[in-house]
């Protein structure tokens, strides 16, 4: 039996999202675009899809758009807001522990003179907020910040960041909730803040499929021209099957959030409990008290991780060594946390999902023992 505890790299699909997919891709598959009556029912799709990501995230209809991915979220929002001001310049703030797709974009935007600013984070991975805020003044055009690590799982204070940043600067503020939607009740109708990137398959959506919240009146620059689709923010015939399965997997997650948070907290006490009895030296790196309760990082010092992994993958059982998209380099995250490098290299993320069965943490476990016994000797 197969045992993936790897859900914070993609999920799989539910089967309500695609059975709606199929038929978008098979019985509705005409171009949003089009003037006729057969395009018309693929736009109407679209727009009943954002009037429901709107509902579930308290924001409104002309505030939601669509893309293929986070990472193409973020660099609209990252790269609009810089563009935007390319000739006055300025300063741009994130944490040193953003995800690859924010720190390689802002890097990359440092080339046209921007200063690039990286606020500290404690060994729970929580940001420094003194730090934060004794970098915040009039030069400041954007502050990009995650909601929830992605290796981790750190629920970061985003509320009291915004407050800071909103005392002290009009910067814009932009958050990566790559990992917090579907894990976290968002409402952006309360949460301050200007732009807002996630993507699908974090919760059980379609690959391909990103969101980008831009509140009204908030201007950016447009780098992806063409035919003006998403109100001339991102052209290009729209990924209409993607789009409704996206809506439809938000809805499914929204709805039966707290259920699956209960079940999924008591799969990671024991998957922790089960951890400890079988490695002494197991150090827990997630701040429980403090976290999603999907996300389990910790460490087998003394052992190599990515041999563990390899071991394990051979036996059935999937997780990381850190993020997938940062392949097999040395976790940042962890190194920003103040963690050594023994520390690092033993270091695995094992993370849940709505779908993850009691079995297959048991499953998990045995073969645990059996990899960790043959590492042993």
């Amino acid at each position: 039996m197969v045992a993936y505890l790897d859900n914070n790299s993609t999920t799989r699909m539910a089967d309500e999202v695609f059975q709606e997919v199929r038929k978008y891709q098979l019985e509705f598959y005409g171009n949003p675009n089009s003037p006729h009556g057969f395009g018309m029912k693929s736009w109407e799709a679209i727009e009943k899809a954002r009037t429901k990501v709107a509902k579930i995230l308290n924001t409104k209809n002309d505030e939601i758009f669509f893309t293929s991915c986070a990472t193409e979220s973020i660099n609209i929002a990252i790269r609009g807001v810089v563009f935007r001001n390319l000739e006055k310049g300025g300063k741009i703030i994130i944490s040193n522990v953003e995800h690859k797709a924010v720190l390689e974009t802002v890097r990359s935007l440092s080339k046209f003179g921007f200063t690039v600013v990286g606020i500290p984070v404690d060994e729970r991975c929580v940001f420094d907020l003194n730090a934060l805020e004794k970098n915040l003044d009039d030069d400041v055009i954007l502050v990009s910040l995650m909601h929830v690590n992605n290796e981790v799982g750190t629920v970061e204070p985003i509320e009291e960041a915004v407050r800071i940043i909103r005392e002290r600067t009009k910067a814009l503020i932009h958050i990566d909730g790559a990992q917090s939607i579907g894990k976290l009740h968002v409402d952006l109708g309360k949460l301050d803040v200007d732009l807002f990137s996630f993507s699908a398959h974090k919760f059980h959506g379609p690959k391909g499929m990103g969101v980008l919240f831009k509140r009204r009146g908030v201007v950016i620059e447009t780098f992806m021209t063409g035919g003006g689709q998403e109100k001339n923010l991102r052209s290009g015939t729209q990924n209409v099957p993607g789009i409704v399965g996206t809506a439809v997997a938000l809805e499914l997650v929204a709805s039966q959030m707290d259920e699956d948070h209960e079940r999924m907290e008591n799969l990671r006490t024991k998957l922790l409990n089960g951890l400890k009895e079988l490695y002494d030296d197991l150090l827990l790196i997630t701040p429980i008290e403090n976290s999603v309760v999907n996300t389990l990082s910790v460490s087998f010092k003394g052992l190599n991780a990515g041999i563990l992994m390899n071991l394990m993958s051979e036996m059935g059982v999937f997780f990381s060594t850190g993020s997938a998209c940062s392949g097999r380099k040395k976790s940042h995250v962890l190194k920003a946390m103040g963690f050594d490098d023994e520390t690092i290299l033993g270091s695995v993320r094992l993370s849940l999902s709505r779908y993850t069965a009691e079995d297959e943490i048991d499953n998990a476990l045995d073969r645990f023992n059996r990899a960790l016994n043959l590492l042993r000797n």
